[in-house]
């Protein structure tokens, strides 16, 4: 006796399954290639359709036959589409969307809520700080031998603060422009921090200084320009 292909019940020699169900069960799971019937009929149909394609309605494009049911070719029609029919009236969002969309900034800005609950001072503070950190210095002496006085270095050393070293009418690095006019007027930190706007000086003469410039902005544009030139 044979057993049925499918489910393995005993049958007559003759027969290869037991019913007209597990025959069709088993040719659909085992015989079947319906990728190849699906991608022949896919294939029939697209041509069908690029004869006669669906439009935008914005643009007047072609709608791929994947996109058949849009009425737009992309989003970006859409979304015109959209603004375009808007009356320009104020959308009326809910508290939660609010506070939601309020935690989405902090988020994307990376900053603590207490910097939008501070006073104004403290966000000029919060703002200056940051500014300033971009404004400094990033390069080495050294790689400008020409460029600095080194010899105010060995005569009078590096400045160093009263509880490392105790060196106070040492030498330190000066923005001629400086960082509070910088900031005051918007120059871009990467001018500030070029080296061409670097000065060595006594650290009591820096001091003193204060926000005053040692150059104008003109110039040190000039400088900056002569400067790139001569070492890139």
């Amino acid at each position: 006796m044979n057993t049925c292909k499918n489910c393995g019940t005993h049958i007559s020699e003759k027969r290869k399954y037991c019913s007209f169900k597990c025959r069709n069960i088993y040719v659909n799971k085992y015989i079947r290639n319906y990728d190849k019937v699906k991608d022949t009929n896919y294939k029939k149909f697209e041509l069908k359709y690029n004869e006669n394609p669906k439009k935008c309605l914005l643009c007047g494009k072609d709608i791929e036959y994947k996109k058949r049911r849009n009425k737009f070719c992309s989003s970006s029609c859409a979304a015109k589409n959209t603004n375009k029919n808007r009356k320009g009236e104020k959308r009326n969002f809910s508290d939660k969307a609010k506070r939601n969309m309020k935690r989405a900034l902090y988020k994307r800005l990376n900053i603590s809520k207490r910097y939008f609950n501070s006073t104004y001072n403290e966000k000029y503070k919060f703002r200056y700080k940051v500014y300033s950190h971009k404004c400094q210095f990033k390069f080495n002496l050294s790689d400008y031998p020409d460029e600095f006085n080194f010899n105010l270095i060995n005569e009078h050393g590096w400045y160093k603060a009263k509880n490392s070293g105790n060196n106070l009418n040492g030498v330190s690095r000066d923005h001629m422009i400086s960082i509070k006019f910088g900031f005051e007027n918007k120059i871009n930190s990467n001018i500030i921090a070029h080296p061409a706007n670097c000065e060595l000086m006594r650290h009591n003469d820096n001091v003193s200084k204060h926000k005053k410039c040692s150059i104008t902005l003109n110039g040190l544009l000039r400088k900056i320009n002569e400067w790139d030139k001569k070492y890139n």
